[in-house]
């Protein structure tokens, strides 16, 4: 990338369903809304630049190892979501 172009990256909120162990982010989340989001990311963008928003971790990285957690960005205050 030369300067002065632009990036685009992919960006997925999580879902509240999750699977029930550790796994991989694109896989633990199990939504059918996030299955499709996620499927266009990696179809738009491969496994380059898309992330997962997480209200665990903020910006995951699809392959980053997660376990399960009980907290939704729905949970978060305004101010939380923005930062």
């Amino acid at each position: 990338m030369t300067p002065g172009q632009l990036r685009h990256i992919g960006l997925v909120a999580c879902s509240r369903a999750k699977a029930a162990s550790a796994m991989p982010a694109r896989q633990l989340y199990v939504s059918p809304l996030f299955r499709a989001a996620s499927s266009y990311a990696e179809s738009r963008y491969g496994h380059g630049p898309w992330f997962i928003l997480s209200p665990l971790r903020g910006v995951a990285d699809p392959d980053a190892g997660l376990a399960p957690y009980d907290l939704s960005l729905r949970q978060l205050s305004p101010k939380r979501r923005e930062a």
